[in-house]
């Protein structure tokens, strides 16, 4: 269809190219006289795509208004004749009188065609692309307020019926000497001024009324039936009798519960235990949205948090309501994060150093069987660049890594990584967090199990080797003075805590770049005490090639006869 109408075009403008050309209407070249017939063309076939475009009514009524605007301007040209104005001065008025009219006519009668009833011109004309959109507002959908914020979203469309039956049961609610229900009333009347003040609202009050019919329900389902409209409503006894009576209705309660987050029978939730259930042992909670959740056994839980696992979803019309069971209870774990999504610019590789090997064995396999070693960890979750995910998960198993739990995917710094794997923990089963730099692969089982036991007992425990260097103090090139090197240590990892303690650490924590180093600084910014374990010197990190030659060696003498076991005393 698309294609013969350019078809049909392109033949109308050559038509006119080519008469402008032969008989040339324009003095001079006959070029002139075809550009002016293309000119022409194009404004007709512009015209034409506006008058395509435009509804049947509409072009009714212009078409109406224009012949009537001209036959006016025929009448007062025949009077105008009569006179004894000069010829040329009666042809100017009787040619402009007729654009004018005709012109005033076509506007008006296009703009007032949308009240014209092509029914009842026996079926000649039908516009059946064109449906009003109707929709009539109950009162208690004005009450409620919501279809307010629906209509500011721009998901409510067409035209808004408020009757003046309607307007009057609120005014007369906003009167009642009940001071509930002369609140209702005028948050009704707030509401629909707030509609009103919408400007792309089409908001209509109509006065058609059916004395006959005293309830205010029954009125607005004949209105409905008049005008072919919807009723909108959260009356759930309307909602049942429009549909009985053949009136399509819009429940604002039904849009509001398929909004709601879908919830499946398995999934897991946290509570707040509210409130005693009807069943014995019950409790009773609410979720944000107001969906009212049952637990089963919650008894004793009510003013507490619980975690609950979904066991079925109850969905009517006047709302959901969710059943479920607590968790059965879970041993409490210490879990170990190995933060190794570093890329490790200063090894120097294009390898990350995690990944590199010493004694034919990874970097970050090294540390970890010393996890898998430890008595005090029961989980290893291992924080890693996304990349390198897959890659990693060949290589534990290989190994044969027990403990192993998650791959959790790193952020931008090491803060930001260890943050995720906390996120990723699950608070109804974690006591201990120890945090570990996944380079540094001399940690010994001993000092871990020594660092989490001091964390369970004081809530922060961190490993630290003594300085053995001689520490300056210096300001402009100069020496300052010397610092007691008793009063300092290098701390090391693992770094422990438990879990509420870490976790509102990196909650509340302003900024998480580069400038924090270690879980402990966190710590320290809530004023928490952290107790000190001494750690050997061996544990080091690798950061640079000349670490990777270090930590061979380390190997080579630990495999004639070195245990590996850091010695020390916990520092209370």
């Amino acid at each position: 269809m698309r294609t013969d109408v350019i078809i049909i075009r392109l033949v109308f403008t050559a038509i006119l190219v080519s008469v402008g050309y032969v008989l040339h209407p324009v003095v001079g070249d006959p070029i002139i006289s075809a550009t002016a017939g293309l000119v022409i063309a194009a404004a007709i076939i512009f015209f034409e795509v506006r008058i395509r475009r435009a509804p049947l009514k509409t072009l009714i009524g212009a078409a109406v208004g224009s012949i009537l605007g001209i036959v006016g301007a025929f009448l007062i040209g025949h009077l105008i004749l009569q006179t004894t104005v000069a010829n040329e001065t009666k042809t100017f008025l009787t040619l402009a009188l007729t654009f004018f009219m005709a012109y005033v006519g076509l506007m008006v009668g296009a703009a007032k065609g949308e009240y014209l009833e092509l029914s009842a011109l026996g079926g000649i004309f039908s516009d059946k692309t064109t449906r009003r959109d109707l929709k009539i507002l109950d009162t208690s959908v004005i009450i409620d307020g919501r279809i307010a914020d629906v209509a500011e979203t721009g998901f409510l469309g067409g035209t808004l019926i408020i009757p003046q039956f309607i307007l009057r049961e609120l005014q007369q609610v906003a009167d009642s000497p009940d001071s509930s229900k002369r609140q209702r009333g005028r948050r009704g009347l707030d509401m629909l001024n707030r509609l009103q003040n919408n400007s792309t609202l089409d908001i209509q009050i109509v006065e058609t009324d059916f004395p006959a019919v005293r309830e205010v329900d029954l009125k607005l389902i004949e209105l409905g039936k008049q005008l072919d409209a919807v009723i909108v409503t959260n009356d759930f006894n309307l909602n049942k009798v429009s549909q009985l009576r053949g009136v399509n209705v819009l429940n604002i309660n039904e849009l509001a519960n398929a909004l709601k987050p879908v919830v499946l029978p398995g999934e897991a939730m946290k509570v707040f235990i509210l409130k005693e259930g009807k069943e014995y042992n019950q409790g009773v909670a609410y979720l944000d949205d107001g969906t009212m959740v049952v637990v089963d056994n919650a008894r004793r839980l009510i003013g507490k948090n619980a975690e609950i696992a979904v066991t079925s979803v109850l969905q009517t019309t006047a709302g959901k309501m969710i059943f479920g069971r607590l968790w059965e209870i879970l041993e409490i774990m210490n879990v170990a994060i190995v933060a190794a999504a570093g890329q490790g610019s200063r090894m120097g590789g294009r390898r990350a150093k995690q990944f590199l090997e010493l004694a034919g064995v990874p970097v970050i396999i090294h540390t970890l069987k010393k996890f898998e070693e430890s008595a005090e960890i029961q989980r290893i979750v291992v924080v890693l660049p996304g990349e390198d995910t897959a890659g990693f998960l060949e290589i534990a198993g290989k190994y044969g890594l027990r403990k192993l739990h998650q791959v959790v995917r790193g952020g931008a710094t090491r803060a930001q990584s260890v943050w995720r794997g906390i996120q990723n923990l699950r608070p109804v089963e974690t006591q201990i967090v120890a945090v570990h730099d996944g380079v540094r692969p001399f940690v010994t089982p001993d000092e871990i199990d020594r660092t989490v036991r001091a964390a369970e007992e004081s809530g922060a425990a961190i490993l630290v080797a003594p300085v053995t260097d001689t520490i300056k103090r210096v300001s402009g090139g100069y020496v300052e003075t010397t610092i007691d090197r008793d009063t300092l240590r290098r701390a090391l990892t693992p770094q422990c805590f438990r879990y509420e303690l870490i976790y509102r650490a990196f909650e509340l924590a302003q900024n998480l770049d580069n400038g924090v180093t270690d879980e402990s600084y966190l710590v320290e910014q809530l004023g928490h005490k952290i107790v000190l374990v001494e750690g050997s010197a061996r544990n080091i990190k690798l950061t640079r090639p000349e670490d990777l030659a270090v930590g061979e060696e380390m190997l080579k003498s630990m495999g004639k006869g070195g245990t590996g076991k850091g010695e020390g005393k916990k520092v209370w």
